[in-house]
C-alpha cells in the first residue's frame, strides 16, 4: 500500500496488516474534508518532517504514540537524625521529639514516597540482655511518635536494635556513653523518574 492509496482512507477503515512497518504512527493525510484522515508511516513509509508551518497545526493533530516505558524507582539522598536518651530510659525528651518532627517535615516537603527506618542503641553499662531490650524500646518509642505525628505505620520500620554494640564514641566518659544512648532515624525517599 502506498501513501497515495491511503490518502483518502482513515486508519479505522483499513483492514489487514501492512508489512515492513516497524513503528505505527498516525499522521494527518492530505484531505480537503473537515474530518482529518490518517496514514500509517514508519518502516517503508516515511513519516513527514515537522516544519515551522506544521508546528502551528500540531495541537489539532491527534497523535497516538507508544505508552511510556515502565518507570524505575530511584533513591534520593537519605535524610537522617539521631536522638539521644537518658541513662536506662527509652522515653523521648523534648529535644528528641523536635528532631524527629523536623525530619518528618523535611521528608514530607520533598513530596516523595519515603520509608523511615529506626535503629536503637545503648551504652556499655548493664547486661547485654537488658540493653538489647532497651535498644528495642528506644526504637519503638521513636516509631510511636512518628505514627502519632501522622506518618502511616506501613512507612515506619524498626531496623537494627542492639545493646552494647556499635558505639559512636568510647564508653570511658559520661559524654561518650551519652552519645551512644541513641536512636538513629533515617528517611529514605523513593521516587520515579
Amino acid at each position: 500500500m502506498s501513501v497515495q492509496a491511503l490518502a483518502g482512507t482513515s486508519v479505522e477503515q483499513m483492514s489487514g496488516s501492512i508489512e515492513g512497518i516497524s513503528q505505527v504512527t498516525r499522521v494527518p493525510a492530505l484531505s480537503l474534508t473537515a474530518q482529518p484522515k490518517y496514514v500509517l508511516c514508519g518502516g517503508d513509509v516515511p513519516c513527514p518532517e515537522i516544519t515551522p508551518k506544521t508546528l502551528n497545526i500540531l495541537p489539532q493533530v491527534p497523535v497516538i504514540s507508544e505508552p511510556p516505558a515502565a518507570q524505575k524507582p530511584t533513591k534520593k539522598e537519605p535524610v537522617s537524625t539521631t536522638v539521644h536518651f537518658a541513662f536506662g530510659r527509652h522515653e523521648l525528651n523534648h529535644a528528641a521529639r523536635n528532631a524527629i518532627s523536623s525530619l518528618l517535615r523535611t521528608a514530607k516537603v520533598s513530596g516523595d514516597d519515603f520509608i523511615v527506618t529506626i535503629d536503637g542503641y545503648t551504652d556499655s553499662i548493664g547486661t547485654k540482655a537488658f540493653n538489647d531490650r532497651l535498644a528495642l524500646k528506644r526504637a519503638m518509642a521513636v516509631k510511636k511518635h512518628l505514627i502519632s505525628a501522622g506518618l502511616p505505620a506501613e512507612r515506619v520500620r524498626i531496623g537494627k536494635t542492639v545493646g552494647k554494640c556499635c558505639y559512636v564514641m568510647p564508653n570511658e566518659t559520661k559524654a561518650g556513653r551519652a552519645a551512644n544512648r541513641r536512636a538513629e532515624v533515617v528517611s529514605l525517599s523513593v521516587t520515579f523518574d
